[in-house]
């Protein structure tokens, strides 16, 4: 007898420390196989080297009410975008209707309000967006002539700037109407 575990007598007596087979429930403790014991599930067999990953990405076209959402491989470039987005606008028939439907004389944009385009060449995922404006290029870009990196001047949105500054509306003009 001496060999036995004490039995416990005092009530504050904490119980034995718990072993991994047991298994504590609303109703007590009681022992549970090792052979039932859940262990995590393996999900590497699920996810597969082969499929590549894809991104979602949200644009909006000039004039077009609301944004086209669009999932193309991480890998496409800029170029690819704006010619899937033209092809989706045109299946689509969005309103208004595109009257050229050549992804090369439009141009993307990181908002309305950016003044330079991406270039054509930029792979999406370095882009570090999900959201993007697409507007047409002027016909001086179209042609080929200042398509380069340094065409910023050249684009629609800078254009647009330019005839609302050359308007001779100014903020100054609005005093007067307080």
């Amino acid at each position: 007898m001496p060999n036995q575990q004490p039995i416990l007598t005092n009530p504050r007596q904490s119980p034995p420390p718990p072993s991994p087979e047991l298994v504590r429930r609303r109703g007590g403790i009681f022992t549970v196989p090792r052979r039932l014991i859940l262990r995590q599930p393996d999900y590497s067999h699920i996810i597969s080297p082969r499929i590549p990953m894809k991104l979602l990405l949200n644009v909006n076209v000039e004039g077009s009410f609301g944004p086209i959402p669009i999932v193309i491989l991480k890998d496409q470039t800029v170029e690819d975008l704006v010619k899937v987005v033209v092809e989706t606008y045109v299946m689509e028939k969005r309103r208004p209707l595109l009257t050229e439907s050549d992804h090369r004389k439009f141009e993307l944009h990181y908002s309305p309000f950016s003044l330079e385009s991406l270039k054509m060449d930029e792979k999406l995922l370095n882009l570090g967006s999900r959201n993007f404006y697409m507007c047409r290029k002027p016909p001086t870009a179209v042609s080929g002539a200042g398509t380069g990196a340094g065409s910023s001047m050249s684009n629609t949105c800078n254009s647009e700037a330019e005839e609302f500054l050359e308007s001779g509306f100014l903020i100054t003009k609005l005093l007067f109407l307080l």
